[in-house]
């Protein structure tokens, strides 16, 4: 007997931007790529993810690099964080505040604009004029249903390759219209659906469904 699971969680995507700008420009390229603007790192995942794929530059360069937390200045790398002086709260471009074990670079935050992420790891905020790297990124949130797939499919709005389910999902993320992927794990394809182009779930042992959440119904 086929065990089905439906998994609820978060899937995220980080990229990173190898010219030199300030913070204000680093985030507006980012959003001018489809992704939500700097990146956040408000989980140890996305952290050390985010510290995986920079640390070949961040080895490399004393500048750092944007990242989506905004606030002091020195080196390091923009990320999505802010501080916003009407409520004198540092945040992350979610509204989440930072955890407490988050690893900051001195004692006392400062309350400046943007946050950097520095060459050795830690996190500080600052003003955001000088020229530096950023690292874009965005989130999508749903659920995955393993071992199955949509039926009553009316109709698909893309099929492409993808070497596995989280480029499927990662691809389902980047299309304001797909609310499921299916992933085939024997072709390594990826099928994106849009809204009502399925009425349910099948079984399917090489199928792993991505359902991202809907518009919240407000009548």
């Amino acid at each position: 007997m086929m065990m089905l699971a439906i998994v609820t969680g978060k899937s995220f995507n980080f990229h990173v931007i190898e010219t030199l700008q300030n913070a204000t420009e680093g985030e507006q390229l980012c959003r001018e790529m489809s992704y939500d603007g700097l990146a956040i790192l408000s989980s140890p995942e996305m952290y050390n993810y985010a510290l995986t794929i920079t640390h070949t530059l961040r080895a490399s360069t004393t500048r750092g690099m944007y990242i989506g937390l905004k606030a002091s200045t020195t080196r390091g790398m923009y990320i999505g964080l802010k501080y916003s002086p009407e409520t004198a709260v540092t945040h992350w471009e979610d509204g989440t505040l930072p955890a407490a074990d988050t690893p900051w670079k001195d004692a006392t935050v400062a309350q400046e604009e943007f946050g950097l992420l520095f060459s050795a790891g830690l996190l500080r905020m600052t003003k955001g004029r000088y020229h530096r790297y950023a690292l874009c990124g965005y989130q999508v949130q749903g659920s995955t249903a393993v071992g199955q797939q949509p039926t009553g499919v009316s109709s698909s709005l893309s099929v492409a390759t993808a070497p596995s389910y989280m480029a499927c999902v990662l691809l389902c993320g980047r299309d304001n219209q797909c609310r499921a992927a299916e992933f085939n794990s024997d072709l390594l394809t990826c099928i994106l659906l849009g809204p009502g182009s399925y009425s349910g779930l099948t079984t399917f042992p090489s199928g792993t469904t991505f359902l991202r959440g809907g518009f919240q119904d407000v009548s």
